[in-house]
Formats: C-alpha cells, sequence, structure tokens
C-alpha cells in the first residue's frame, strides 16, 4: 500500500509473512493456527491492501474458526487477570467482524459462559462491551441503554490507570449508528482510528502485526454497514 502502519518495515514484513505461511503450509493447529491465519492476513493489507482482499478475508475467516474453537475448549471459570482479558480481544474483533453466522452463533455463548462481570472490578466496562459485542454478534444490533450502562461504567474511571478511552467512543458510535447519526458515528470511527494510530506508530502495537488494522473502528464499520449505514470514512487502518 505504500504507507507506514506501524514500525515493521519490509524486510520484516516479509519474513514474518514467510514464517506464518510456511506454519500453514506445515498443518499447524491450535492457537497456531488462529496465530497464522490472523498475522498473514494482517501482512497481506500491509503488503498489498485491496488488491488482496478476498484472500485477507479468507484468512481472518479461518482465524476466526479457530479462536472459536480455542475459546470453546476452555473451562468455564468467573475470575480472569488483565492478560486473559486482553488475549481474547483480537480473536473476539476477528470473529465479530470475519465471522461467518454460524461462527458468529458460537460466539454469542462463549462471554455468557466465560466473563461474568462483577462489580467495582476496574475491567467491568471492558468486560460487559466485550460481552455486548459478542452476545449481538449475530445480528449486530444493540440496545442503546446497555450501551449507556457501560459509558457511565467507564466514566466512573476517567481519572483512574485503567480508563479505556476506546471504550467511550466504540459506545458512541454504536449508539449513533442506532440513533442514525451519521456525523457523530463518523467523528467516533475518526477517533478510534486515532487512538490505534497512537498506539500502532509509537505505542505498544509498533512491532506488532496486530498495529496494522484497527479493530475497534473497523468493528464499527462493520456494524454500521450490517445495518446498510453507507460510510465515507477511509483509512490505511481499515479494509
Amino acid at each position: 500500500m505504500n504507507v507506514v502502519l506501524n514500525r515493521i518495515d519490509d524486510v520484516a514484513a516479509n519474513e514474518l509473512l514467510t514464517f506464518y505461511q510456511s506454519l500453514i503450509a506445515k498443518g499447524v493447529s491450535g492457537s497456531g493456527k488462529y496465530e497464522a491465519h490472523f498475522s498473514v492476513a494482517l501482512l497481506l493489507w500491509r503488503n498489498h491492501g485491496e488488491d488482496k482482499m478476498e484472500e485477507i478475508i479468507g484468512h481472518f475467516r479461518l482465524a476466526a474458526e479457530e479462536a472459536v474453537k480455542i475459546f470453546e475448549a476452555r473451562p468455564v471459570r468467573h475470575d480472569r487477570t488483565s492478560e486473559d482479558i486482553f488475549s481474547f480481544m483480537f480473536p473476539m474483533f476477528v470473529t465479530y467482524t470475519y465471522g461467518t453466522t454460524p461462527i458468529r452463533e458460537r460466539l454469542s455463548l462463549i462471554v455468557r459462559n466465560q466473563w461474568a462481570p462483577v462489580k467495582d472490578d476496574e475491567y467491568e466496562s471492558l468486560i460487559k462491551l466485550f460481552e455486548l459485542l459478542c452476545t449481538g454478534a449475530v445480528t449486530r444490533k444493540f440496545h442503546p441503554g446497555e450501551l449507556r450502562q457501560i459509558l457511565a461504567i467507564n466514566e466512573n474511571y476517567i481519572t483512574h490507570p485503567f480508563y479505556q478511552p476506546w471504550i467511550e467512543a466504540m459506545c458512541l458510535g454504536l449508539l449513533a449508528i442506532h440513533d442514525g447519526n451519521l456525523g457523530t458515528l463518523e467523528e467516533n470511527i475518526d477517533k478510534l482510528v486515532e487512538l490505534h494510530a497512537d498506539e500502532a506508530y509509537d505505542g505498544s502495537y509498533s512491532h506488532l502485526v496486530e498495529g496494522l488494522i484497527a479493530f475497534w473502528p473497523l468493528a464499527v464499520k462493520t456494524t454500521a454497514q450490517y445495518q446498510g449505514i453507507k460510510l465515507e470514512t477511509v483509512s490505511e487502518y481499515i479494509p
């Protein structure tokens, strides 16, 4: 695409692409299979953009299938660490965005069984948002009252180290879809892209393939398109 998405250079990108493609060719399974298809899709996006979109979507769908299998196999548990929560984020977003309807149906059951939020947990708003996305993954429709509840919880942590500006922008974007407010929708997608770009270039995603696509705004865009809303939003971080 001839754009700088993060600090993975051309040599490293091609080496990584070859490595993950070789894993797929060898028949890697389990979490390795998820990681391989996920990474190949991201690296193809980096190198080729829309020209390889059919192949990219194919890899994302295979990653989504594997992600659901992995999480279905986990034992039911209600205790969790921040590592548990954030390790769920990308598989969940990939499945929500690119999973087929049967795969999204299976996703909708996972959070109900594994992620029961507890009151006053510093990650409560994040978990509730993930839960909402998962349980609504099939219809991609969300009740505004639930989104406002998540916003209220998140606001309680605005001065806390765990505050997540992503949550506010995503909830406002999803509310804008419900209200049919195109301007607010595009504004919050842009905010999510900006947050991602900061992390991708100078933050935690600067040398990771996860920095190559902005999944938070992509999920909002996917939701809007599913509801028949056409967007003019253009970003090198969003297919």
